[in-house]
């Protein structure tokens, strides 16, 4: 079994991704850092390292040498799963995925500081972890609307199952059950568009309805990690779009994230 637990934040020029993995021999600490067109990929595996890294619901905190952070923030209350629990006790390449979302208060990260920004924090399992394909869209904040949005999909043989949670108005909804799947469809998934890569959805309850489009340069992914034949490609700085379409109402709302979105692709 792999485990991770990771938290991220981005304020659309800078951006850490920190990450805790527990494998089946071995726990490592991984930290993507983003500054200014620039990113980088610091780890650290040694036990006697580790021993004094600390990593809660709370704050994170590292005096690595080269690798030093400390982070503060504030989680809400509710966690979200993503898909049925029974799938992944099934299927050991399909993750069980969960998330938390709060705000950062305070952070020092490599020497920089960062405050009072949109944090993600999320957990998962899988099993096997070289067989595993998913893509992930979070999006924590949109300008001038509490949409609030993450989207993680898998790929069971040649199709992608996608499982939504998002805020719009006030209002959480979940379609993370087996009977939600056919109201979440994944159009691109990382598709390459000329220079960017994109990830596209469409999602139907009814009354309400969307349409997500995410992308982001190519060049503004990273590499994370390399299992077996796939590879992880991540960017802290995406944009969102999301068109909400509403009963009764003539034309679409239209919602940006603009740079600050978690894009992913397993592949």
């Amino acid at each position: 079994m792999y485990r991770f637990r990771y938290i991220y934040v981005s304020d659309g020029s800078r951006g850490f991704l920190l990450d805790l993995i527990r494998e089946p021999d071995r726990t490592k600490l991984r930290l993507l850092w983003c500054d200014s067109g620039s990113s980088s990929i610091l780890r650290a595996s040694e036990s006697s390292d580790l021993a004094s890294v600390t990593f809660d619901e709370t704050a994170a905190k590292s005096e690595i040498a080269g690798l030093a952070y400390e982070i503060r923030f504030e989680l809400e209350a509710a966690s979200e799963r993503f898909g049925p629990a029974w799938v992944p006790a099934l299927l050991p390449g399909v993750p069980e995925f969960h998330s938390r979302y709060g705000r950062l208060l305070r952070a020092t990260v490599l020497g920089v500081n960062l405050a009072d920004l949109p944090l993600g924090y999320s957990w998962y399992f899988v099993k096997n972890l070289e067989r595993a394909r998913w893509l992930l869209v979070s999006a924590l904040e949109f300008e001038a609307s509490d949409f609030r949005i993450e989207l993680c999909a898998v790929r069971l043989a040649n199709t992608w199952m996608g499982a939504v949670v998002f805020r719009y108005r006030g209002v959480t909804h979940r379609l993370n059950g087996l009977s939600s799947t056919w109201r979440v469809t994944i159009g691109d998934a990382g598709t390459t568009v000329g220079t960017r890569r994109r990830f596209s959805a469409s999602v139907a309850m009814g009354e309400l309805g969307f349409e997500l489009t995410a992308e982001a340069p190519l060049t503004e992914f990273v590499v994370l990690e390399n299992h077996g034949d796939t590879q992880i490609d991540t960017t802290l700085f995406g944009d969102c779009e999301v068109r909400v379409r509403t009963r009764g109402d003539a034309e679409p709302a239209v919602h940006r994230a603009l740079r600050r979105c978690l894009l992913e692709l397993k592949s």
